[in-house]
Order: structure tokens, then sequence, then C-alpha cells
């Protein structure tokens, strides 16, 4: 479900302008050619069909070029949002058609995983009481919130972004699907993009240089400590993260570089958007302790009971404890003034 998983439009009802939330509309009959193909893809994908899924994954791309046309006018961050999600969803079903033509079964589950995650975000986020459509194509439960934030000095924070909020407690799948994208940090203009990257354990991220100077990433982590060395420009390594816990990553040369990876045990995990909103779906029955990791503090813990693929709505608001972030070099020791 990695990552969280980008954010898409997917068999939704439009949204009304200067509301919050969604009016019931009938469907929208690019939103139901949309769910057709999907319908047909989920189909193919259950027969072991993988040339099957090549042609509805082609058409849920094309018909979400269509679907910023849908947003309403007049509220610039809804026409946003419905750009965003035609993007994605273009995107995640290049995705699901590549890797049916590379014939790679597991590759193409977890891409095709990734786009029905994506989905449902999108679903919930502007969704409308639509019982036609209800809540396809989820399944299982869904968890979905807003984080609010208070920093220490009181005030409400507006970027609520790169808000970790995961599940304890789920079993996960025996099988576990290959992601369909490799994990990267990159590192460029002196920085690592992304700054939070939740992976599950086992799986392996990519380190790319990208940028056009030297760099030297390390972790003094217990969970999984590193040294790359220094390497320059076009240059990659790659770390396997065989333990789950937390990686704060670092730059030896560049004090300001700083990315955090959260290795988990279960693939129930979602990182907030800009306004704090999280979507966890395709979560099994049973009841577990909803978690949240913000890099400024303000754990959360607290029990959420699922079953009968039940949409839950959870706000949670919570206490930075930090102020800025600061490290030492790899050595243990203050960072050169030169290179600040």
């Amino acid at each position: 479900m990695l990552l969280l998983r980008s954010t898409l439009l997917a068999f939704v009802a439009l949204v009304a302008i200067g509301r919050s939330a969604v009016e019931a509309h009938d469907p929208n009959p690019l939103m139901m050619g949309m769910a057709d193909a999907f319908s047909i893809a989920e189909r193919k994908l259950a027969a072991g069909d993988l040339a099957g899924v090549i042609e509805p994954a082609e058409r849920i791309r094309e018909l979400s070029k269509g679907v910023p046309a849908l947003s309403p006018r007049g509220n610039k961050e809804v026409e946003a949002g419905f750009q965003e999600c035609a993007a994605a969803f273009s995107e995640l079903a290049a995705d699901v058609s590549r890797e049916a033509r590379g014939a790679d079964r597991g590759r193409t589950f977890s891409a095709f995983e990734d786009l029905r995650n994506a989905c449902i975000q999108c679903h919930v986020k502007f969704r409308a009481s639509n019982e036609e459509l209800g809540m396809f194509p989820a399944q299982g439960n869904t968890v979905s919130g807003t984080v609010d934030v208070v920093t220490t000095e009181g005030k409400e924070r507006e970027d609520r972004s790169n808000i970790l909020v995961f599940l304890e407690g789920v079993r996960p799948a025996p099988d576990r699907l290959p992601p369909a994208r490799a994990h990267r940090i990159s590192q460029k203009q002196a920085r690592f993009e992304p700054r939070v990257l939740p992976i599950l354990q086992g799986d392996t991220v990519e380190f790319p240089n990208d940028d056009f100077i030297f760099h030297n990433v390390f972790s003094l982590s217990e969970t999984q400590p590193f040294d790359l060395g220094a390497y320059g420009p076009g240059k990659s390594k790659s770390v396997v993260f065989p333990r789950a816990g937390l990686v704060r990553v670092y730059c030896n040369i560049h004090p300001q570089m700083l990315s955090t990876i959260v290795v988990l045990e279960n693939p129930f995990f979602a990182l907030t958007d800009a306004e704090g909103r999280f979507v966890i779906s395709g979560v099994p029955d049973g009841k577990f302790v909803l978690r949240v990791w913000h890099e400024y503090g303000g754990d959360h813990r607290e029990s959420v009971t699922l079953a009968g693929s039940a949409l839950v709505q959870v706000p949670i608001r919570i206490q930075e404890d930090k102020v800025k972030l600061e490290h030492r070099n790899k050595f243990g020791l203050p960072y050169r003034e030169a290179y600040r």
C-alpha cells in the first residue's frame, strides 16, 4: 500500500462550491466508465490474465484526462485537488499497464493495489452519499481522519504533511507483494526528498545523488546503521532494512539534510497531506491500535475496532514537543562551520 499512496479521484460525486462536504449526484458517465474499467481489470487479475489487464488500465488512463473538467469552478483548492487526482490516476494506471506488459504478476498486483488504495483515498476525500457506488473499490475496512498539530508555541500548524499514521496489531498477509516502485530518497539541492519515507521491513531503499555536488548518506540508528561514504552526481547506493523501527538519515557533509525512514511490520499506514488528512484502506476486521508519528513529537495512540467493511473517521490532535531537529556528524562531532 506504500506510500501511502498517491491521491487519486475515482468514483466520486461533484464537490459543491463553498461547502466542505460533497453532496450526492447522479453517477457521472466518466466515473462510471472508470468504475467499469476497474472492475474488468480486477476480474482479469483474479483469473491470472495479465494481458487482459492492459486494455482496462489504458482505458482508465485515457478517461482520467476528463477528470479536471468535473471540478466546480471558483474554488482553487478543489480545482487543484481534481488536477492532482487526475495526474495520479493516469500515472498509477500506467504503472499497472507497464507491469502487466512485463508479465510480472507480483508487481502487477502491487501496482493495482496502489491504484485501488489511491482511488479510495480520493473517494473518501471527495465522497458523497452515493448508494450505487458506495465505497467501491474498497475491500475490507477503511480508517480515515485528520491530524491537527499544535506547536510548542501553542499555534496551529498550517502544513500538516508528512505525519505518519499507522495501525499496530494487524497481521500482514503471508504472501507479501513486492513494491511496484522502488523506494527512493533523492539527494537534490542539498536536501533529501522525501523527508519521511514509510516502508515495510525487508524493503530496499535507493539513495541516488541527483545533485551537482558530493554527499555522504549515513545513519547511526539502532534499527539499521549504515554509512554509504561520499559519492558524486549520477551515482546511487542502496540499503536493505530487515528490522522494524525508526531510521534517521543524514548527510555527513551538509547538516541541513535529514530524512526519516520508518520501517513497519504491516502495510496499513498512510502519510498525511498538507491539510493533515489520511486514509488507510483494506484493513481486516479486528481491534487494533492507531498510532501517530511526527518528527517534531506528539505521540498519539488509541484503540479502533473495525468490522463489516466500515469507514471509520478518527479525528486526531497532537502537541509538538520539539522546536527544531539537531544532530552531529557520523563521528559524533559538530559539523564544520564551512559546511553550514
